[in-house]
């Protein structure tokens, strides 16, 4: 408000209050309340005080007397001129106050304006309320029925709805009021209670469904004249202007403030609050919401210069799922840089930079610091669930507002993240007169024509990219730009489940940042690719062909995702032709399970010994082994002491099958003590046809008892002898305790002259051969 405007209001006021007494011009009069949305709208005679604030209490029962106040809940204080509408009114250059019912007039200079937002759910209810003088910071409690307190039936939580303000030719201004604490359909969007604010909409002309682009203005400027103007915006597009208008300080860099501001904190623990970048937020919904049809939900922009550019940022790296495109010129991405200008004001609004307070819950940002959320290079990524919209920028070496060192950083952490974007700098200083001025116009088509639900580009390390520097504002290329001299074709980008396509060239379009030569390489990597989402090692098969399709294969390459699920090409050749890119998932036969080694060592063991398993196995996602060990890695050895002979079964499964495979531990009893001596009789010389008696007699010299025993006999040689009594060729016999003797008798009969060799063997239970004879015999013709 001007000064001649608060001498011509307070004169109105002297003249009503003239007759008025000293107490009673102490005591508010005429308080009245209406509820509506959520909302309860309260107005009261103005007092002809400049120094008065006026603080506003609420209660379930009744106010009757002084002492009801302290059961009563204190909402906030006002100044003096609430009902004036100060943005609006700096806005236009014209006085305006506000106007609070939908359809009716603005509030008289003689009334004041406090709106209270529901803080609890329930069924309605009658609010009472009661508004106190408060002078030199003292409160006067005097309580006048009827005159500083009024009771409000029919209060219940709902969401708050804008005030039409004014509708001119389709371009409507609204108001709508904040508090400083959270509500149930609203969460807090002011530092401050009864904070009013003005948006701006300016309506497209072609028939929806259109996009919406979120107008965010420079400090010092207003909503009405931010960049860029309506007529500079495309018609299927309309436009948003919102307000960082804040009492006393002016604004709030679209950002929000420290607990205290607009005192100075000093309390390193306080936090900051987002709540001018909350607030814009909640415009947009509630712009999109009552647009319905008529808005394209992939068609979301925010466009700014200075402080505006900084919002836009901020808006699209704490949304970045709703965000198609932004467009930002002239903005700082790290306020704690050494060139920023104004860092006093910065430090005030938001805390020391030796505090770097911490964010205030209810954002996504919430818990980091506060100059680390500012800083690019550390909210550039983007989550990979959430990639972030196309970003264009524009800056100027010799700004010393915003400063220059920021810029590059910008592009560096854009870079590395692999964020679509493109960048553009020149000479100019702190506004919009440099070399790419005439480009904005092409700048402001291309962001509009960028979609949410189509897939973007990054380009990386194109040959032909001029030069920043790495943040003097002396180094590098005075003028030129990254990534602008190519770009790919947004009405024909395109993604399903199975691939994305892109319509890739070098700008040769009479533009101002047509490319500089027709032929370069650069690096591709897909964004916001939509069903064409990729689990990290995914295999995708990149071809770039020329002409009409099938066209001429130009480049082919195997790319794997990375571990964000996107891929990345090496260097391409693009031309002033245009290309087709194509990512397509390559389908790769998953491989079968195998097991490259399983075995024992030593196979062979005495009881009581142990052996070790062994094995190896590949394209394994389960391996287990049987006899109850279960679940081993994928290769490994383990120690195994089997108290009989044993077989190990190894098996795995995977993708594409299973398989298995086996070993043994072969486990022998331990050797007897015992020591025996076997001795066989035979004839010296017998004739053929003859029969004899074979005797086999085994002595245990030994010290232990032997096992049961089996006598084997084996005749070789020519002379044949025939084994009948018994005709088996073994025998057992019972155990030989120490210095025992044990005999086995063979009736043999001889059929054949010759040469005859008798061998002897003697066993135990477990196949150990304990001792062993071998005699012969001569047998007749």
């Amino acid at each position: 408000m001007t000064q001649a405007s608060l001498l011509r209001r307070f004169a109105v006021l002297g003249v009503l209050l003239l007759l008025a007494s000293t107490r009673e011009a102490q005591t508010v009069r005429g308080l009245q309340g209406t509820h509506r949305d959520g909302q309860t709208f309260l107005t009261w005679n103005e007092l002809n005080r400049q120094s008065y604030r006026y603080r506003v209490y609420r209660s379930d029962m009744p106010i009757r007397r002084a002492a009801d106040l302290n059961f009563a809940v204190e909402l906030g204080e006002i100044e003096i001129g609430s009902s004036y509408n100060r943005p609006r009114s700096v806005a236009s250059g014209v006085d305006f106050n506000w106007i609070i019912q939908p359809g009716g007039a603005e509030l008289a200079n003689t009334r004041s304006l406090f709106v209270h937002t529901l803080r609890a759910t329930g069924t309605p209810s009658t609010g009472h309320y009661a508004v106190m003088i408060v002078a030199n910071g003292l409160e006067t409690r005097k309580i006048v029925a009827d005159q500083n307190t009024a009771s409000v039936a029919g209060e219940v939580a709902a969401p708050p709805q804008p005030v039409l303000q004014q509708a001119n030719n389709g371009i409507e201004l609204w108001a709508h009021w904040t508090s400083h604490v959270d509500t149930p359909f609203q969460p807090a969007l002011s530092l401050v209670a009864s904070h009013g604010h003005n948006f701006l909409f300016h309506p497209g002309t072609t028939e929806g469904p259109r996009g919406l682009l979120v107008r965010l203005h420079a400090a010092g400027q207003q909503y009405t004249i931010g960049w860029p103007h309506p007529s500079e915006v495309q018609q299927d597009v309309d436009v948003l202007a919102l307000s960082d208008y804040f009492p006393i300080a002016g604004w709030t860099l679209w950002v929000g403030a420290q607990d205290a501001y607009p005192m100075i904190t000093t309390d390193p623990g306080a936090q900051v609050h987002l709540v001018t970048l909350r607030r814009a937020m909640w415009t947009v919904d509630w712009m999109v919401e009552r647009l319905g049809a008529t808005h394209d939900p992939d068609r979301l922009y925010a466009v700014g210069g200075s402080m505006g550019a900084m919002g836009s940022f901020y808006l699209a790296s704490e949304f970045p799922d709703r965000f198609a495109a932004i467009l930002a010129r002239n903005g700082n991405y790290d306020v704690t840089a050494p060139d920023v200008n104004n860092m006093l004001f910065v430090e005030n609004l938001l805390g020391d930079f030796a505090f770097n307070l911490t964010i205030a819950p209810g954002m996504p940002s919430s818990g980091l610091r506060i100059f680390d959320r500012m800083n690019v290079s550390v909210v550039a990524p983007f989550p990979a669930d959430a990639p972030g919209p196309v970003i264009r920028t524009i800056n100027g070496r010799n700004d010393m507002t915003v400063g220059w060192s920021s810029a590059p950083v910008l592009y560096r952490a854009l870079a590395e993240t692999q964020q679509p974007a493109v960048h553009y700098f020149d000479d100019r200083s702190h506004n919009p007169f440099g070399y790419w001025m005439d480009a904005e116009e092409d700048l402001l088509e291309r962001t509009f024509a960028t979609r949410r639900n189509l897939p973007s580009l990054h380009f990386g390390g194109l040959t032909i990219d001029d030069n920043p520097g790495t943040g003097s504002a002396t180094e590098g290329d005075l003028i030129g730009c990254l990534s602008c001299y190519v770009d790919y074709d947004p009405q024909t980008a395109f993604s399903d489940s199975q691939s994305c396509r892109f319509d890739v060239f070098l700008r040769n379009q009479g533009a101002l940042d047509d490319a500089p030569l027709d032929r370069a390489h650069v690096v591709l990597t897909p964004g916001r690719t939509g069903p064409f989402s990729l689990e990290p090692g995914t295999a995708v098969l990149f071809t770039l062909t020329e002409g009409p399709e099938p066209g001429v294969l130009v480049d082919t390459q195997i790319l794997l995702a990375d571990g964000n699920g996107r891929v990345h090409t090496g260097p391409v050749e693009v031309t002033i032709t245009p290309r087709k890119a194509v990512f397509a998932r390559l389908e790769v036969p998953p491989l079968l399970p195998r097991i490259d080694f399983f075995g024992a060592l030593p196979a062979v063991v005495q009881e009581g010994e142990s052996a070790v398993l062994t094995w190896t196995t590949s394209n394994s996602a389960g391996v287990t082994l049987d006899n109850g060990i279960g679940a081993v890695a994928a290769q490994g050895s383990m120690l195994v002491t089997p108290l009989e002979t044993t077989t190990y079964v190894l098996s795995t499964e995977g993708d594409g099958g299973s398989a298995s495979a086996s070993a043994t531990v072969t486990v022998r009893p331990v050797a007897s003590e015992s020591e025996l001596d076997v001795d066989v009789r035979l004839p010296g010389s017998i004739r053929r046809g003859a029969t004899f008696q074979m005797v086999v007699s085994i002595v245990n010299s030994g010290t232990t008892s032997s096992d049961t025993l089996t006598v084997t006999v084996d005749a070789t040689g020519d002379g044949e002898l025939d084994l009948r009594d018994p005709s088996s060729s073994s025998q057992n016999v019972p155990a030989v305790s120490p210095g025992g003797r044990r005999s086995a008798f063979w009736s043999v009969r001889v059929r054949k002259a010759g040469t005859a060799t008798v061998t002897v063997t003697v066993t135990d239970a477990s196949g150990n051969v304990l001792g062993t004879v071998t005699k012969s015999m001569q047998i007749q013709g």
